[in-house]
């Protein structure tokens, strides 16, 4: 059997999702990384009207076919190679776990993704550094470094139009993040698995998905959900045990706990009327920017909803980031770094205003 090849973005909790179910089926495969501006020439095979959205699976033992979505790729490989552990059980509940598994994709992944970026983008932008630059240059691995200050402030600016961070609050993405983890809860409830009372793609799935909030300090830190995240944790540790050992050492980085910026001891009373002034200064500014750039983005859906089978489509709210001319680079840049400075800590303030560490 020749190895399957898995094209992988490797911050990307999809894709490591599909690592996760080839290591527990001990499939063989090759990772190879995509980069969107320069994808990698075997890619040229693939149906032209195939959405190069990773994880993108290739299966040369049945005639180099491609396939892409997560959860489509799980079920491929369990109707395709059926000798292998199985993660979709042959009885009722087997289409109830494909429909939960596509409604996380198309809803729980997206806000983890988007709630994870404004973590990092509001508190340690230079963090970003790394994922665009860690493998590259030397100095991108320490966030201290002043060249990663600046590059993370650009590459902020393609990561809030791309995933409209800036949007978060408008969009009610943690609300409706705690509004799934509620109900994972109280569908779990005393229970070892989320179904059939065995591991399937359904928690696969979700532990997944779950792994970006491990940066979101106001639901991590929250004792409502530590029984999710050590339900989490007994899941990988029974049957991922080649997370660790196959976990990209840039991804390890960014996941570690950003440090507090909140001030403490006696003398916090004198910083008030800061505050205060701060306060109002963002305001203002945020009025300014909401009045001249406004508040939403103009950048269309990469990627349309396949309104022949919407049943069984994995919606993506990645942004279409059109810079055709030079000239509209510095519009661009305006606008987002004044999200970056005026819009982005408000946002933050918004997740993080429930559960503040005294």
């Amino acid at each position: 059997m020749q190895p399957l090849r898995l094209y992988v973005v490797s911050i990307s909790h999809y894709c490591d999702k599909i690592r996760w179910a080839l290591d527990f089926k001990s499939l063989p495969y090759e990772k190879i990384e995509f980069n969107p501006r320069k994808p990698p020439p075997d890619l040229k095979r693939a149906p032209k009207t195939m959405k190069k959205l990773v994880p993108i699976l290739e299966d040369p033992n049945n005639n180099d076919l491609f396939i892409c979505d997560s959860t489509h790729i799980l079920i491929y490989l369990e109707e395709q190679y059926p000798q292998t552990k199985n993660l979709f059980p042959l009885n009722n509940n087997r289409q109830r776990i494909i429909d939960f598994c596509l409604k996380l994709d198309s809803t729980f992944g997206l806000y983890t993704r988007r709630l994870a970026y404004l973590q990092l983008i509001g508190e340690q932008s230079s963090k970003l550094a790394m994922v665009f630059g860690g493998k590259k240059f030397a100095w991108a691995s320490n966030p201290h470094d002043i060249r990663s200050y600046l590059f993370g402030y650009v590459f902020s600016c393609f990561v809030i139009s791309r995933y409209r961070i800036h949007r978060v609050k408008e969009d009610g993405i943690y609300e409706k993040t705690k509004q799934l983890l509620d109900d994972i809860i109280h569908d779990l409830g005393q229970k070892q698995y989320l179904f059939n009372n065995e591991f399937t793609a359904a928690d696969l799935t979700f532990c997944s998905l779950l792994k970006p909030l491990t940066v979101v300090t106001s639901i991590v830190q929250n004792p409502k959900y530590h029984s999710l995240f050590a339900y989490d944790s007994r899941i990988r540790q029974t049957y991922d045990a080649n997370g660790k050992l196959t976990t990209d050492p840039v991804v390890e980085k960014l996941l570690q706990p950003l440090p507090s910026n909140r001030k403490r001891g006696t003398t916090s009373w004198l910083l008030k009327p800061i505050y205060l002034i701060q306060f109002l200064f963002i305001s203002l500014m945020t009025i300014l920017v909401g009045y001249f750039y406004g508040m939403d983005s103009d950048e269309p859906p990469q990627f349309k909803v396949d309104e022949s089978n919407p049943s069984m489509t994995v919606v993506n709210d990645q942004r279409l980031i059109k810079l055709t001319s030079k000239l509209q680079i510095i519009p661009f840049f305006i606008r987002y770094l004044s999200h970056l400075f005026i819009t982005i800590p408000l946002q933050l303030q918004h997740i993080n205003s429930e559960n503040k560490i005294k």
